[in-house]
């Protein structure tokens, strides 16, 4: 079982997690509009450019309100906000949840074959096959 701090590590990342997401999708359809610009300029007829660009330079100040709600949401002032906005983030927090549990399982279980396994350390380290790419007699 995970402990407060933990838990409350877990909550910050699901928040970073979801308002990276959030931001990161809006920048790549911003991507996406300049790209379909760019071609629509070198193979069509002006009608779908101009279009494009009137989209494009619309969705660039929608980008720029999400990205500065992203940032601003992810400050400890606006958690009462972020509540209200974020309603995925129960489902984040039980992702990060499962994948932090995941990971310190794993963690424990490969600690204890290093504890195992410390006995050959030092004896892996003196075999001739061991080359660490440093040569005490040459290298300064």
């Amino acid at each position: 079982s995970l402990n407060l701090r933990q838990k409350s590590v877990i909550g910050i990342m699901a928040k970073i997690t979801l308002l990276s997401g959030v931001a990161l999708f809006s920048s790549q359809i911003l991507l996406f509009l300049g790209g379909a610009l760019y071609l629509t300029e070198i193979f069509w007829n002006n009608s779908y450019v101009q279009l494009l660009w009137s989209l494009k330079m619309g969705y660039s100040a929608i980008n720029t309100v999400i990205i500065s709600g992203s940032i601003a949401l992810s400050f400890d002032f606006s958690y009462k906000w972020y509540k209200k906005i974020c309603r995925i983030n129960k489902i984040c927090v039980k992702c990060c949840t499962w994948s932090t549990k995941k990971k310190i399982t794993k963690i424990s279980s490969s600690s204890m074959d290093n504890l195992i396994n410390s006995s050959n350390i030092s004896s892996n380290l003196s075999s001739p096959h061991y080359d660490s790419g440093y040569n005490i007699d040459t290298d300064d």
